[in-house]
């Protein structure tokens, strides 16, 4: 059976949800004094303190995954730069950045192609010194670099640890999974379809040890709330951990193409400024921006922006250099 620490955290991303009481709409918004609702008090603030006063707009870049700028809620509320003309393969603004229309892609490349996932710093950190430290001990260390060593010793420490946890969850997680779906298959051939519910199972009447196990398999997944698309979700979370975040030989930068070395270098990425997952950025965009009393979604805090989308955060950890 799949480990307790691996069920425990495919439990979490399954999304579960338990009884609560619904919070009221717009509450991020509202006062505590006022709604008795602990939001920001944008809404008492435009009633009282912004009530017929002029306001001016400001342009907000977003510094996230990238931004969906066809959002029905955010679309009339992009940055849109007038000084240049979309789509001509032309920087007609003389900026540095072609058709930087809505912002721009610091983690895409000239012909197109994105960077969706990225080490963490640990595993930066711990690819560069281990090629300097790697093998040595103490006494073989000058003393000018013996802090670096101990950093070192630091950091491998951390990597190996963190490595070893998630691939044991991977490991576990993935050996569940296999079996969740042979059990499914199992369960499928005796029914003859592949859309199984909880009738179905109580209608299984077998003596065959396996297919008993099958439907045991099949009905704790059901028990518990998991669908196969919470499973699918939990493989890609321990995967992309695995094969991008903590591997020491996966490299983002061979996408985009820069030197990253060159801290002076900035002229680099596209504007795609959606990217292949921009679920994070548009999130905080609809926070900040989203159109307001327009019957649609929510309401963002401010009234009067244009949001810039600057994508230089993936699934992983950002890089310095991006953001500045």
């Amino acid at each position: 059976m799949i480990k307790n620490a691996a069920l425990a955290l495919a439990l979490a991303i399954s999304g579960a949800v338990f009884a609560q009481e619904k919070s009221p709409e717009n509450w991020f918004n509202l006062d505590k004094e006022k709604d008795n609702v602990r939001g920001v008090s944008s809404e008492r603030a435009y009633d009282e303190l912004l009530k017929g006063r002029e306001s001016k707009t400001i342009v907000v870049a977003i510094l996230d995954s990238g931004v969906d700028t066809e959002h029905e809620d955010l679309k009339d509320n992009i940055w849109v730069n007038e000084n240049e003309i979309p789509g001509n393969g032309i920087d007609d603004d003389k900026n540095g950045y072609i058709d930087d229309i809505n912002g721009w892609n610091f983690l895409g490349a000239a012909d197109g192609k994105n960077v969706q996932y990225d080490t963490y710093e640990l595993t930066r950190l711990y690819v560069t010194y281990k090629k300097q430290y790697d093998g040595k001990v103490l006494s073989e260390v000058s003393s000018k670099d013996k802090k670096d060593f101990e950093y070192w010793l630091l950091i491998k420490a951390n990597y190996e640890q963190k490595y070893k946890s998630n691939k044991e969850s991977y490991d576990g997680f993935m050996g569940f999974y296999e079996q969740y779906k042979a059990a499914k298959k199992k369960v499928a051939g005796i029914l003859g379809k592949n859309d199984i519910s909880v009738e179905d199972l109580k209608g299984i009447d077998t003596e065959d040890a396996e297919a008993k196990a099958a439907v045991q398999m099949i009905q704790m997944s059901f028990d518990r709330g998991f669908t196969d698309a919470d499973l699918d979700e939990a493989v890609k979370y321990f995967s992309v951990m695995v094969d991008y975040q903590l591997n020491p030989e996966f490299n983002s930068r061979t996408i985009v193409g820069d030197n990253y070395s060159d801290l002076s270098e900035k002229y680099y990425g596209n504007n795609d400024v959606q990217g292949p997952d921009a679920s994070h950025g548009t999130h905080v965009s609809g926070i900040i921006g989203a159109l307001r009393n327009n019957g649609v979604g929510m309401n963002g805090v401010a009234a009067n922006v244009k949001l810039m989308s600057v994508r230089v955060v993936p699934d992983g950890d950002e890089r310095d250099k991006d953001i500045a």
